[in-house]
């Protein structure tokens, strides 16, 4: 069955919107949650209703890509259009089993099959008619590969031998004996030049052969798994991939079998088929946790996201000749199209945690920044990435917290870092990046050089603001690189005394005229603050009255002006979005808060992965980044409840630093009695 008429973007959408709305996608529409991330789907049309799935053992494209081949456990190859997903006709290999492999000749007239009784055919790839005489393996064909010239084919067999074939005469022209007793040759393939084969098997090794010679080259690879799948690299040759029954890939030189960097895990458990593109710089493996994954074949990082939507172990896929398809089959009885370019939700591949993405004013490129100190651009439509900027530097102080497009000329990139610099990056020279100054014009040195947090260009790109932990705001002139403002951002305390404070976030107004600020810890004594500051840009950064009192008690992470100037929206610690009016500096909106204090916790006693009485970080977002439970003894945690209020004690900020208070567990009666 194909499915027809689906707009791919409209599904994926509708899927997006029913996550946001927290109804199960499929259980809302199925055939939308099936088909999200695959292009096509076709399935067994001549499966009798009411009977189990006839599952899909191999599948094969042809090199100009407009046909694929699919052998199942019916012992039918059938023969698909790819672009329409018609099935064009199907072929019975003979036999009572799977047709276990499938593969097209480099012309693409030509299939050959291996089925279940060790018979390997050739057949018209156009009407299926038979065009060689029955080759015979001594067990079922698990594998057929065709030379790049098209004079021989190779098989593995389940009777364990290695064989080549001139498919003209149908004899034999070279003959590798078992590697083992009891051994089966899961998988074979052809060097690009046809000179050398490579067989992989249940005895966990890889072998090399000439195939002029007809002899093994070199010692066999003896590995930790036994191998499920090996491919050569297309275009040279100078690789193989091998996938493993334990999950992992292995890239290995394809002259002499050393390995190629080290082995990577790439699913939880058995991987039936692997593949290069045509290029040989992406690897695809398809396992039995039913998904299919595609890899840089170089950085053996994954790209994208893994493709789901088989419900069945994948066992088998292949590339299209130009690489942005590819064809997986599943014990599910479906053969799916998947599109790796424009399909496929790529992440960012920042290399370290990232912790900034902007969009470039045309929306044509994203950039992403992170721990490692670089920003890397990306092709805003393919995902694919495009430029570098800046080397890679381990370590607290080279992390890049904000980044920020120029709106109006798109080249220019600020950056705020953890070493204190805010740097302007010029992607129109090779890698071009200034740090900006930070005295002012006496050439008097400014305080502190901690952590940039925040980064601004003006709507008109001329200047740029930038907020830190160290209280300062500072302003620049984005053409001359010179500081025109700076100042410290600080609260009135009883006592009449200044008390600096962080500054995690910034932005400029619409018109360029103000910019606002967010704030953080004070700076003597790590207390919360909720101050949401506006600032007059002219002259100097002043403050314009006093400061918002923003959500009650709790940090603000994040600031940003209406269209219209009239509003601001803040976004805090304690889980809410809030509106303020800016010329009466009250709040404009009285949301429906997802808490109005910190939940009520009861505890109990639990294992949990870290031990009793030890707390990940993931089971306390609400209290911050770690929890002790000290009050109920050894092993007890807390759980949502209704019987201990939480009262402030200290807590981990996001930032690691142990700068607040958390809540702790009131020893009421009520919660004693459920410490248990």
């Amino acid at each position: 069955m194909l499915t027809k008429g689906v707009d791919k973007d409209a599904l994926q959408k509708l899927l997006a919107g029913k996550q946001l709305s927290g109804i199960p996608a499929a259980d809302v529409y199925p055939m939308a949650a099936r088909s999200a991330d695959t292009r096509k789907i076709m399935e067994n049309p001549l499966r009798p209703l009411g009977d189990d799935v006839i599952p899909v053992q191999s599948v094969a494209v042809s090199t100009d890509g407009s046909r694929i081949a699919s052998g199942s456990n019916d012992h039918k190859v059938r023969v698909w259009n790819s672009d329409s997903g018609a099935l064009l006709h199907a072929i019975d290999v003979g036999g009572e089993g799977p047709a276990w492999s499938v593969a097209f000749s480099p012309t693409g007239d030509r299939i050959a099959t291996g089925n279940d009784d060790g018979v390997l055919q050739v057949w018209s790839a156009d009407g299926g008619q038979k065009l060689s005489p029955a080759m015979k393996h001594g067990g079922p064909v698990n594998s057929i590969a065709f030379s790049r010239d098209g004079r021989f084919i190779a098989t593995g067999g389940a009777d364990g031998t290695v064989r080549v074939w001139d498919p003209l005469s149908g004899t034999e022209w070279m003959h590798i004996p078992p590697f083992a007793s009891g051994t089966l040759v899961r998988s074979v393939a052809f060097s690009p030049r046809a000179d050398l084969l490579v067989a992989g098997g249940d005895d966990f090794t890889v072998r090399l052969f000439d195939v002029t010679s007809r002899q093994p080259v070199g010692n066999p690879l003896v590995g930790s798994t036994p191998v499920m799948s090996v491919a050569f690299s297309p275009v040279t040759g100078d690789r193989i991939v091998v996938g493993g029954l334990d999950g992992t890939i292995e890239v290995l030189d394809g002259l002499n079998l050393l390995p190629v960097g080290e082995p990577f895990s790439a699913h939880p458990n058995t991987i039936n088929s692997v593949a290069f593109n045509a290029a040989g710089d992406r690897i695809v493996s398809g396992g039995v946790d039913n998904t299919v994954r595609v890899w840089d074949a170089l950085s053996h990082r994954a790209i994208g996201n893994p493709l789901v939507g088989h419900r069945g172990p994948v066992s088998a896929v292949a590339f299209n000749q130009d690489g942005t398809r590819v064809v997986s089959g599943s014990f599910d009885g479906s053969v799916r199209e998947w599109d790796v370019v424009a399909g496929l939700p790529i992440p960012a591949g920042q290399g370290a945690a990232i912790r900034a993405v902007a969009y470039s004013p045309d929306g044509n490129e994203m950039a992403s920044a992170g721990t490692d100190g670089t920003v890397k651009f990306w092709d805003a439509k393919t995902a694919r990435p495009i430029r570098l900027l800046g080397q890679p530097a381990p370590g607290y102080d080279s992390a890049i917290n904000s980044l920020a497009f120029n709106p109006k000329n798109g080249h220019q990139i600020v950056t705020g870092s953890s070493d204190g610099d805010v740097r302007l990056w010029d992607t129109s020279g090779p890698g071009r990046v200034e740090t900006l100054p930070k005295e002012d014009s006496t050439g008097a040195a400014l305080p502190g050089k901690p952590r940039i947090q925040s980064v601004a260009f003006s709507p008109d790109g001329t200047k740029i603001v930038s907020g830190g932990f160290d209280s300062m705001v500072r302003l620049w002139d984005a053409q001359s690189r010179r500081l025109i403002g700076a100042v410290s951002a600080h609260k009135i305390a009883d006592d009449e005394r200044q008390v600096p404070y962080q500054v995690w976030s910034v932005a400029f107004s619409p018109k360029g005229d103000q910019v606002v600020s967010g704030s953080g810890f004070d700076l003597d004594g790590g207390n919360q603050n909720n101050l949401i500051q506006v600032w007059d840009v002219e002259p100097a950064l002043r403050p314009d009255g006093e400061p918002i009192a923003g959500q009650s008690g709790w940090n603000i992470f994040s600031v940003g002006f209406s269209p219209d100037g009239n509003q601001i929206v803040s976004g805090s610690f304690d889980g809410t979005v809030r509106l303020w009016d800016v010329a009466s500096r009250t709040e404009a909106v009285q949301p429906n808060e997802r808490r109005s204090e910190p939940r009520l916790h009861r505890c109990v006693r639990q294992q949990t992965p870290m031990g009793r009485g030890r707390w990940p970080r993931q089971h306390s977002a609400d209290l911050g980044h770690r929890q002790h439970a000290d009050e109920c003894g050894p092993g007890r945690g807390p759980e949502l409840g209704s019987n201990c209020r939480l009262q402030p004690r200290r807590q981990v900020d996001p930032v690691g630093k142990r700068r607040r208070q958390p809540a702790s567990l009131a020893r009421t009666p009520e919660c004693r009695r459920h410490c248990l």
